[in-house]
């Protein structure tokens, strides 16, 4: 698959746009705790470095399906999550989530997306979801946080 460098640096917008909002909720979360243990440490007087968390190499892999490349109007409709070490060995396969959207945001979307989500099954597989997207937030940030 070629990748036109437009078309690179819309998809390239997109998951940073999302995935900076994903981590600033999580990174606020824990950035109390990294304080307390950096001053703890520093406290202790220690030549030695602080300990390094046993995950610290790990890349997290996400992977969103959403009904268009717009980041202001378009909907997540499917998310997945992945985690492997620095040499790409998968560690662990996260949730993949199929988060319900309403007929009128499915209907709104671009043919492309029309096309494939069909022939792949999402389409239905979102009519069919309970899952809202807060939930599927909380799901993979959960996954997340066992691994970083």
């Amino acid at each position: 698959l070629v990748l036109t460098v437009a078309y690179y640096h819309m998809v390239a917008s997109v998951l940073r746009h999302f995935l900076v909002k994903f981590l600033k909720r999580f990174f606020k979360a824990k950035s109390v705790n990294l304080l307390k243990v950096e001053v703890a440490h520093s406290l202790k007087m220690s030549t030695a470095p602080p300990p390094k968390p046993p995950s610290q190499h790990n890349l997290v892999w996400i992977d969103l399906e959403m009904t268009g490349l717009n980041v202001e109007t378009d909907r997540i409709i499917e998310i997945a999550c992945i985690v492997t070490n620095k040499n790409l060995d998968v560690l662990e396969r996260g949730p993949d989530v199929v988060i319900h959207e309403s007929t009128e945001v499915m209907d709104a979307m671009n043919e492309w997306c029309k096309v494939n989500h069909a022939k792949t099954g999402l389409t239905q597989a979102v009519a069919d979801s309970k899952v809202t997207l807060a939930e599927a937030e909380q799901q993979v940030l959960d996954f997340v946080k066992r691994h970083c």
